[in-house]
């Protein structure tokens, strides 16, 4: 019988990257699966990405259908199957051939939505160690086109914003405050009470409205920075036992 867990994520969910398995000549297995696990490990840093490896879908959806899942970089069908069953975002390949001393690493990140590559990547090393350090930097500049660098503006209204509460604050509490206490005393003459009366008001005035304008300033500087929302995603993921579970997350 078919069970159905829906989940709704209000926070931001890291995106989903299929990496079904690496391709490599002239390198023993436990090697290659080391070099994989070394790119999904760098990737994953920071939390806004998750990859799904070759165990991992060994384990989720069996071996034989996990070496098809292999052959979908070169635009076949399936690209759909990882976006609907698995709830994956984004595919991934590795590449990797030694020949004598040379190792050439050649990556590739596409769109599951819609097969467009999204970054690709080719290095040549001239050892195993140069090799494995350089997927740290090789997972970097695949990221970066996913997460491009927030506008300032939005920076420049939080400043801004804060800056203005600040200084309702102070004409709130520096200067109508102290001149209702004055007045409340009797340490204003009768003949200065008009004017002082008035200058508390003005000042009251100023500090509501800075005050307001800032966090106004302020609420629409965070929402710009915090949300970029895109749409709903479900996905619908097979379980173990013949059943399974609908995830439906919200990303921005």
């Amino acid at each position: 019988m078919l069970s159905l867990l829906v989940a709704l994520s209000l926070r931001a969910a890291p995106l989903v990257v299929v990496m079904p398995g690496t391709t490599c000549v002239g390198v023993d297995g436990p090697r290659c699966e080391a070099l994989a696990q070394r790119l999904a490990t760098a990737l994953e840093q920071g939390g806004q990405l998750r990859v799904m490896t070759r165990s991992d879908l060994v384990t989720l959806i069996g071996a034989e259908r996990q070496r098809q899942l292999q052959g979908c970089a070169d635009g076949s069908s399936c690209l759909a199957e990882l976006g609907g069953g698995l709830g994956a975002d984004l595919f991934l390949t590795l590449n990797v051939t030694v020949a004598r001393h040379s190792w050439v690493l050649t990556t590739r990140l596409l769109r599951v939505s819609t097969g467009a590559s999204v970054a690709s990547e080719t290095a040549q090393l001239d050892s195993e160690d140069l090799a494995f350090a350089a997927l740290d930097g090789i997972a970097g500049r695949l990221r970066a086109p996913l997460f491009p660098s927030r506008p300032v503006l939005p920076w420049v209204g939080v400043g801004l914003g804060g800056a203005l509460v600040a200084t309702g604050l102070v004409l709130g509490f520096g200067v109508a405050r102290p001149t209702a206490a004055s007045l409340s005393s009797g340490l204003v003459s009768p003949a200065d009470v008009p004017g002082t009366v008035e200058s508390g008001r003005r000042a009251e005035t100023a500090a509501w409205a800075l005050t307001a304008a800032g966090l106004a300033v302020l609420a629409g500087s965070s929402l710009a920075l915090l949300l970029e929302p895109s749409s709903p995603q479900l996905a619908l993921i097979p379980t173990p036992g013949g059943g399974a579970y609908a995830s439906l997350s919200l990303r921005w």
